[in-house]
């Protein structure tokens, strides 16, 4: 399964992110900003899943976030 980082302006949104993803069965964790992505807060998630998805899903509940990257 593919994953990606999701970068994030506030800490806030970082962690709303990874809640409202855990109750889509992903398996998802907070992590510092890598410095090739760095923008915001200083504060991302990686999740297993499309990033297509994870978009969708975010921009669903009206949250933002600054870029998506995809890895592996």
């Amino acid at each position: 399964m593919k994953s990606c980082t999701v970068a994030f302006s506030s800490i806030t949104h970082a962690s709303k992110a990874k809640f409202i993803l855990e109750q889509y069965g992903l398996k998802v964790k907070m992590i510092r900003t890598p410095r090739t992505m760095a923008s915001g807060c200083g504060y991302s998630i990686v999740a297993e899943a499309e990033p297509q998805f994870i978009a969708s899903v975010l921009e669903g509940y009206g949250l933002n976030y600054r870029s998506i990257s995809e890895a592996g």
